[in-house]
């Protein structure tokens, strides 16, 4: 009977902690801004495992600049999604 409610007890934890992480979307747009050209490329990453102030942090992480050099500008931002 002990070994029934402890993997019970088990399975509950288990299931109350995996229901606090969700999926999240970070998505990345790289800029580059110069004399003679302009883009903006935007790419999608998925962060599973983790709870929303944790993947915030991690999607953070892919952030640069904006890095200017002769006129010309450059840089990462990284939103969750």
């Amino acid at each position: 009977m002990k070994k029934i409610i402890f993997k019970a007890l088990t399975i509950g934890l288990f299931i109350s902690v995996s229901a606090c992480s969700k999926s999240y979307t970070c998505a990345c747009t790289e800029s580059y801004d110069g004399a003679v050209e302009q883009y903006s490329n935007k790419t999608y990453e998925e962060i599973e495992g983790l709870e929303k102030d944790e993947a915030q942090q991690q999607c953070a992480q892919g952030n640069v600049g904006p890095q200017n050099l002769y006129g010309e500008t450059w840089g990462i931002n990284c939103e969750l999604e």
